[in-house]
This record gives structure tokens, sequence and C-alpha cells, in this order.
């Protein structure tokens, strides 16, 4: 994943720097849109920022993980924010001149290109995107997997999603459970005729909002949680009191701009079957829900690291 990503984000450097150099930079005056118009470029930004935090799934398995899950989910919203900012002043900046602007373009890195005489350029952006888009895949995947690990051992999926290989010590019972169905769901659809541009907003959408709620809940639990195990800090409450009615008018916001396209409904339809089966948890195996995060209990490695 990291060497994908890695590759990714060097192509990216690789275009927008030679864009940026060629068209030469420019003082930028966004234009005035109002609060309308901020909420509704935030919404792709927390598209495309969703899953940063990915890096916190594997910390059952990572040396010091109290040290280095924090690092890689910081380095990676601070780093992918840098990135966002060079490609957005490198587009804004280029087409300045063009009728309509950065808005007014339909694929504006290719357009970009093609004015700098460059074309060939948005063909290797396109190869950093698809190469994003699998690491993507693989840490959303793999994290996915990791959730159902920990479950099967915790007695709330089946036993069977709790077991390893026993060479290569991979939850592949998850993987192969999961991986499949993932996969084989965009090529039925994209195979009934819905053309692929559509799907990936579908998705994408459905996405947003599964993510936006699991955030908002994740922030407005912390302080709960730490003031429970004792380790309460000012800091954590600040954050909190900050981030949670962001969040949550960030999905008010997109809910009310999505109602009409049914993905709100969608996304119900699959919460309200997630509540049916928690409920059903709670009235039929309360023993089990107590059993919640006792697969992955600190332990001295965890602060201190391995002995060398």
């Amino acid at each position: 994943m990291l060497v994908t990503e890695a590759v990714s984000i060097t192509l990216m450097l690789v275009v927008f720097g030679l864009l940026l150099g060629r068209a030469g930079a420019a003082p930028v005056l966004a234009p005035d849109r109002g609060v309308s118009g901020i909420v509704a470029g935030t919404m792709p930004a927390l598209g495309a920022f969703v899953g940063f935090e990915a890096a916190a799934a594997f910390g059952a398995e990572a040396r010091r993980p109290f040290q280095t899950v924090p690092r890689a989910v910081q380095w990676t919203a601070a780093l992918c924010g840098v990135l966002y900012l060079i490609a957005a002043y490198t587009q804004v900046s280029g087409l300045r001149s063009v009728p309509g602007g950065l808005a007014g373009q339909a694929e504006p890195v290719t357009t970009l290109a093609a004015l700098q005489r460059v074309p060939w350029l948005s063909y290797v952006l396109d190869v950093g995107i698809a190469a994003s888009f699998l690491a993507c895949a693989l840490a959303t995947g793999s994290a996915l997997v990791r959730v159902l690990l920990s479950m099967g051992r915790e007695g709330i999926m089946p036993a069977r999603f709790g077991e390893t290989h026993p060479r290569y010590r991979t939850p592949h019972v998850a993987i192969l459970a999961t991986v499949p169905v993932a996969t084989a769901v965009p090529v039925i659809v994209m195979a009934a005729g819905v053309a692929p541009t559509t799907l990936f907003v579908a998705l994408l959408n459905v996405n947003v909002f599964g993510y936006l709620i699991a955030y908002l809940l994740a922030c407005a639990a912390a302080p709960v949680f730490l003031h429970r195990i004792g380790e309460l800090t000012r800091g954590a409450v600040v954050a909190a009191a900050i981030t949670v009615p962001a969040l949550l008018a960030a999905l008010v916001t997109f809910t009310l701009a999505t109602v009409d396209d049914g993905y709100p409904l969608v996304f119900a339809v699959l919460a309200a079957a997630g509540l049916v089966w928690y409920g059903w948890l709670r009235s039929r195996h309360p023993d089990r829900l107590a059993r919640l995060g006792i697969y992955d209990e600190t332990s001295a490695a965890d602060l201190l690291g391995e002995a060398p």
C-alpha cells in the first residue's frame, strides 16, 4: 500500500510541478461564493479525505502503535492536504485565462495539459489516480477484514472470521468473504448497463455518508471513553467540541443536498439493517457485546516496543 501510494503521489507531484512550471505561478483570488459555495466545495473534499485513518486498523500488528499509528494518521492528513492545495493552485492559476476558469472545465488537467502542449501529462495523471485508487482499496479492504477478524474472535461475528491462515497468518476467511463480494458488486452493476461514472458517484456518496456518521460518533464518544478509563484531557474535550458540531453540520448539509438523489434513503436502509442486527445481539447475546474490545488490549509492548 505504501509503495503504491508513494508512486501515485510522486506521479501527481510530477504532473502538477510540470504544469505549474510551464504556466508560471500567479496570485489567485478565489471568487466569493458565499456559505453555500464553501459548503458545496467542502463535500467533495470530505469525500477525498475519507479513510485517512485506515492505519488505525493495524494497531494490533504495529510496533509501538500508540506512537506509530497516530503519527501515520496525522501525516496522512497533512500530506494529502498539501497535495490538494498544490493541485488546486496549479489548476486555478493555469486556467485563470480560460473562459469559465477551473469551474468551467469537465476535465481541468486535460485542458491545462493541452494548453501547455503536453497532453501526455493527463495520461500520467490517470496512472497516478489509478494507483491511488488501488492503494485506497487495499487500505479500506484490509481495515474491513481486520475489523471482522476482531469481531470473529469476540463472538460478534461467526468464529470463522477470527481464523488466520496457518502459514501466512493473514485473516484469509474474512478476506475471502468480503473482497470477492466488494469486487463483484460494481462489475455486476456495470454489466447491467450502469455507466461507470454514475456508479462511482453513487458509491462515493453512500461511502461519504457512512464515514461522516462514523467520524461523528467516534468524536462524540471519545471524551466519554477517555473519561471511563481515566485518561480524559482538556485537549480531547476541546477537539470534540469543535469537530462534533462541524461534522454534524456537514452531515446535515450533505443529506439535504443529496436527498433528491435518494442517497440518504440508501444509507438509511443500510443503517437500519445494522441497528436490527445490533438489537438482536443485545437481546439474545448481551455477553458478546460486553466482550467488544477484548481482542486488542494494551500491552507493555504496545508502549515500549519489542525488545531488541
